[in-house]
């Protein structure tokens, strides 16, 4: 069986999820979005988390190389793939670097389908022995109707209520912490697993989770729904130290068989990768772009409030603040160096008495786009570096039209979006 997980290697998303896997309707679950009760609130709070550096090691685990800090809590995880066992496990940390108590929202879970046909991903049991997903649920099971595709299972630990375990459902792709999961259509696929964990300054609570792919076939679900409440009973975590069962708070470690609990109490903070210095965000612009429309630019540069140099220099200090870094956008595969360059020119050009509808306006433009004075790529490594000799037509009546061309911006891979 093949798992694809999303690492920090090309194309770099760097979520830790399961972009696909054999035979089966997954498409990027086992992300996790993450609300910090932290004030001021960070920027991207109640985001999907992304940057962790996840490294593979070549055999069956991919692990932090740096933790992502959002608000002071600093959130590392670790995917176990175990192939012969059809499942994957996360192991997701968080540590209170703060000096006060921070509640920490947790959503584990995304797309298990689509539509509301025979590609939709409908709930066909679960550990309570119903086919709702609640907190006493130990284990969920989902499948399409499509028995050439394989049953999806999450293991969630001891059943609950107790704090750390499952407190609800929501929608992994609808602001999961606010949305309900729904029960029928389209928006019924994007399950989000939601535990609530009360984290106090200098320790660290965890998560896991498990991820069981069931075989295809009439009987896949039966047999698939076996393995779940084995895993759900004896979970595989033999490769976590005992500090790290330890800080488990979605399963009642002390009902594992193996483990001796009574070394928890000694327990507190785990030894986790440190999180890079994020750069702090500034601009040497007087105008404020934010929600500005085109018409709005050129009325305030012809009546002499601002200039194209200034609202250029805007765009590239957002740029630089908001697309690189563990929580970049990565919206711009390249800058053009002489944007500010450009733009005085169009700036001298208006005082030279020329007009334009887009003079002196930053455009981007996708990477499809052939552009003389930078690169072209198509978002694809294979044409990393290329740059064609002249402008694509489109890209001329820009120039034309006095626009800065501020750089070329990401997207998929030769334009051919949605395949795999």
């Amino acid at each position: 069986m093949t798992w694809q997980i999303h690492d920090a290697a090309p194309p770099g998303l760097d979520t830790g999820s399961i972009r696909t896997a054999s035979e089966s309707s997954l498409q990027g679950f086992g992300n996790i979005f993450v609300r910090v009760s932290t004030k001021p609130e960070p920027r991207l709070n109640g985001q999907m988390i992304r940057g962790f550096g996840l490294k593979f090691d070549g055999v069956d685990t991919f692990a932090t190389t740096q933790a992502v800090d959002l608000g002071g809590v600093h959130i590392t995880r670790e995917i176990k793939v175990d192939s012969d066992g059809s499942w994957t496990r996360f192991f997701d940390t968080f540590t209170n670097t703060t000096k006060e108590p921070v509640t920490v929202d947790v959503s584990f879970g995304g797309d298990l389908g689509y539509g509301s046909g025979k590609a939709q991903s409908i709930v066909q049991a679960t550990s309570s022995g119903d086919k709702t997903i609640t907190p006493e649920d130990s284990w969920t099971l989902a499948a399409t109707p499509n028995q050439e595709q394989r049953p999806v299972g999450v293991v969630l630990g001891t059943p609950g209520p107790y704090p750390g375990a499952l407190t609800k459902m929501g929608n992994q792709e609808r602001n999961p912490f606010e949305t309900p999961l729904a029960a029928t259509g389209n928006e019924a696929n994007f399950y989000g697993y939601v535990n609530s964990l009360t984290v106090k300054p200098d320790e660290t609570k965890s998560l896991a989770h498990f991820v069981f792919l069931g075989a295809t076939g009439s009987s896949a679900v039966s047999a698939a729904a076996k393995e779940l409440k084995e895993l759900a009973v004896d979970p595989e975590f033999s490769d976590l130290s005992s500090p790290e069962v330890c800080s488990l708070v979605n399963w009642d470690v002390s009902n594992l068989p193996w483990f001796d609990a009574s070394v928890c109490p000694d327990v507190t903070r785990l030894d986790i990768p440190a999180s890079p210095e994020a750069a702090q965000p500034y601009t040497t612009s007087k105008y404020d772009i934010v929600n500005k429309s085109i018409g709005e630019m050129q009325k305030d540069m012809e009546a002499g409030i601002t200039t194209s140099e200034e609202i250029t220099r805007a765009y590239l200090d957002r740029i630089a603040a908001y697309d690189s870094g563990q929580f970049g956008f990565n919206a711009f595969l390249y800058v053009a160096t002489d944007a500010i360059d450009q733009a005085k020119a169009a700036d001298q050009a208006r005082k030279n008495g020329e007009t334009g509808e887009l003079l002196g306006i930053p455009i981007a433009i996708k990477d499809l786009y052939d552009t003389k004075d930078m690169p072209t790529t198509g978002g694809t490594l294979a044409l990393e570096g290329w740059q064609p000799d002249t402008d694509a037509y489109q890209v001329e009546k820009l120039r034309e039209s006095g626009a800065v061309l501020i750089g070329k911006t990401n997207m998929s891979e030769f334009a051919n979006s949605g395949s795999y």
